[in-house]
């Protein structure tokens, strides 16, 4: 194109330009169709010069309800009129004459005309011998569309057809059904099927037989599940994600109640959607096989259905299928629960929902459960598969995710059946989460000496009271094995979980998974048994509580490097409770162990951290080992401090892997300067940080040097 064309094509766009922005600014919102005739240009133009013109302010490109491509003005002119106006002065008024209309809205005739022509075009009004008569329902639906654009301006909102069906049917009761399918640009019988899986909110009156066009008529309609609406000093705020579907997580301190609310914010949804979804979850059952139902099976066929039924965008329609998995597989509104990582273990007693927070302890929640919840029929079906169980049995299960679940039913439980959740954690623990400034329950030298120890194969026990973070330490260990080792995890519940470059050779047991008619005749020490048969580089035992579990476990420790927890304050408490009644462990078999790691919470600010780490020195005469603290929590100066140096992992070391002294050394600031980079690129969620572990056994494997240096190491793959 030459000089010439190109002057003349940009005179024709700004022509195009300055005639849609005329045609908008007098109109109002307008689509696509109407600007093709009002402006005598081509789709491509068009588009092409309202990108322009909202890239200067003057218009905004918008999509509506169904799609469609709208033209919105940013500056409102006429005395502040505008089409929306317009349609509530038609509502208002029967007939309207033009110089009528002008004057009550004070604009010129001729815009009072471009109004008309947009809206006469959708059929929400018609101009007969100079009057101007509007439909009641299209206008109706233009006003839903507007109250619905602001709620959504405020907040993640989702409407749907559903939504407009049920305000109608508010507004306007008795509408033929015809005219409510007209004006939402549906066919009657996909507004008729609609109608009748709303049936708690409308219902349909077929006063002219089956064969005329029934009514739409409004029904009762229902409370809402969530109360959002709570009055107090908001401690904190976060998001959440449920499988997909976003939430915003308050805790609230309200007046007058000890412990704050947990408030649960989802996206808002439409009354008629909330209806439809309801109607739509009892028809999942036929997907049910009993309580180790995958729920992500069914997500393709719950995005299907929900395609069906809804008309919205894709990210919506995703939100809404999961809304759809979670009433109809899932635990319902408890699943925001379930899916943040705050939250340790849930409590449902008499629909009332309870939660442990980390940082807040036990909270009150703003959800509440019926005995539809799925929770309630999972324990009825585990009772009835158990021909033991009586109607006082305590009941416990596992999802298929891990999570525990117990019953106590009345009259064992005061004041009705209580349910309780011991959570899995979604998102593991990690040694660079345990490092980061927020929780800091290490130092970095301290974390660098535990990866050592766990890489050169030497036995450790975590140790701590109860809720002090003993199974997460335990599973960020776990994390820093060689992917190319063999584990076998041994659990009462499922509760470690190890990052894809370790799946391929682990093998998780666990109790809970067995059919309840087994469980009397089976326990962890069984399951130990097992887990040494099949060969294991490295064993873990998730709790160590009895004496049969313990002498299993310190057993397996003569052939295998070998994990696990206590419930033990300190090391010497440890030390106390397994060489004493009832365990009464051999002190030969207690020096089995390398390190203890001890954790502890601290009861009035609630933090959990290393209190100290000590290894284990046994007595060559036969008699108690001693315990040596090489790493502690100095209270007065609130930081990590080095006790002492190591003797027993140096001499292990020296014998084993014919490391030195000064090797050890190296070997710890080695893991420091790869802590360091994971730190600093935010490698903190476990799968992440298995491929960066992976990477660090492969450079040194390739003798590369330190892991700061290896080039595989990068962002990108990670």
């Amino acid at each position: 194109m030459g000089l010439k064309g190109k002057a003349s094509h940009l005179r024709e766009m700004l022509d195009v330009c300055e005639r849609l922005a005329d045609a908008v600014e007098k109109a109002g919102p307008v689509d696509l169709e109407y600007v093709k005739e009002a402006v005598g240009a081509d789709e491509k133009t068009l588009k092409a010069a309202a990108g322009k013109l909202e890239a200067d302010g003057v218009l905004e490109i918008k999509r509506g309800f169904w799609g469609d491509v709208m033209f919105v003005p940013k500056r409102r002119k006429h005395h502040g009129r505008d089409i929306n106006d317009f349609m509530a002065l038609l509502e208002s008024n029967d007939f309207l004459s033009f110089r009528k209309a002008a004057a009550k809205l004070q604009v010129p005739e001729g815009v009072v005309a471009q109004w008309c022509k947009v809206l006469e075009a959708d059929g929400t009004l018609e101009v007969r011998a100079g009057l101007i008569r509007g439909d009641k329902t299209h206008i109706l639906k233009h006003r839903i569309a507007h109250d619905i654009r602001e709620r959504k301006r405020k907040c993640k909102a989702i409407y749907t057809a559903a939504d407009y069906l049920v305000r109608i049917a508010e507004a306007i009761g008795g509408v033929g059904l015809d005219e409510v399918a007209a004006a939402l640009n549906i066919s009657p019988e996909v507004c008729e099927e609609k109608a009748v899986k709303l049936g708690a909110l409308v219902k349909l009156d077929y006063q002219y037989g089956i064969f005329g066009s029934p009514r739409l008529l409004p029904a009762r309609k229902p409370e809402r599940k969530l109360d959002n609406k709570l009055h107090g000093k908001v401690a904190e705020t976060y998001r959440i994600s449920a499988r997909g579907v976003p939430a915003t997580v308050s805790l609230v301190e309200v007046e007058g109640d000890a412990p704050p609310t947990y408030v649960v914010s989802p996206p808002e949804v439409g009354e008629g959607t909330k209806a439809l979804l309801k109607s739509l979850r009892d028809g999942f059952e036929v997907y049910l096989s009993g309580p180790d139902q995958d729920i992500e099976k069914a997500r393709p066929i719950a995005l299907e259905v929900a395609r069906r039924n809804f008309e919205v965008q894709d990210e919506d329609l995703h939100i809404l299928s999961s809304m759809l998995l979670h009433d109809g597989l899932g635990l319902g509104d408890i699943e925001y629960l379930m899916h943040d990582d705050y939250v340790d273990e849930v409590c449902v007693s008499e629909g009332e929902v309870t939660a442990y927070h980390r940082r807040f302890g036990w909270v009150k929640t703003n959800i509440t459960v019926g005995k539809e919840n799925r929770l309630y029929w999972m324990m009825q079906s585990i009772k009835d598969e158990s021909k033991e169980a009586s109607e006082t049995s305590i009941l416990e299960t596992q999802l298929p995710g891990g999570d525990k679940i117990s019953a106590a039913p009345y009259p064992i439980s005061t004041y009705g059946t209580t349910i309780t959740i011991g959570k899995y954690a979604r998102s593991p623990w990690t040694m660079t989460r345990y490092l980061g400034h927020d929780i800091n329950a290490l130092s970095l030298e301290m974390a660098a000496f535990l990866w050592t120890c766990t890489q050169y194969e030497l036995n450790i026990m975590v140790c701590g009271p109860k809720g002090s973070g003993k199974t997460s330490m335990l599973n960020s260990l776990c994390c820093l094995i060689q992917p190319a080792q063999r584990v076998v995890t041994v659990e009462e519940h499922r509760q470690i979980s190890l990052p894809k470059t370790m799946r391929w050779g682990w093998t998780s047991l666990t109790l809970a998974g067995s059919p309840p008619k087994w469980r009397d005749k089976m326990d962890l020490k069984d399951l130990v048994d097992v887990s040494l048969k099949m060969k294991p580089d490295r064993l873990v035992l998730g709790e160590t509580k009895g004496r049969d579990e313990a002498h299993a476990l310190f057993q397996s420790m003569l052939s295998h490097p070998t994990y696990s927890t206590a419930m033990a304050d300190t090391a010497e408490d440890l030390k106390s409770l397994l060489l004493s009644e009832p365990v009464k462990l051999p002190p030969n078999a207690f020096a089995k162990i390398h390190v203890i790691v001890v954790l502890n919470r601290d009861r009035k600010t609630g933090r959990r951290r290393v209190s100290e780490i000590t290894e284990v020195i046994p007595a060559f005469d036969g008699g108690e080992p001693m315990l040596n603290s090489l790493y502690r929590w100095n209270l007065g100066d609130e930081m990590h401090v080095k006790a002492a140096d190591s003797i027993r992992v140096r001499d292990e070391l020296r014998l084993h892997a014919g490391m030195s002294a000064d090797d050890l050394r190296r070997d710890v600031q080695d893991k420091e300067a790869a802590l360091k980079w994971m730190l600093a690129n935010r490698v903190t969620d476990v799968e992440s940080f298995g491929v960066a572990v992976e990477e660090y056994y492969k450079s040194r494997g390739r003798n590369q040097g330190r892991v700061r240096q290896h080039p595989a190491l990068s962002a990108q793959k990670l």
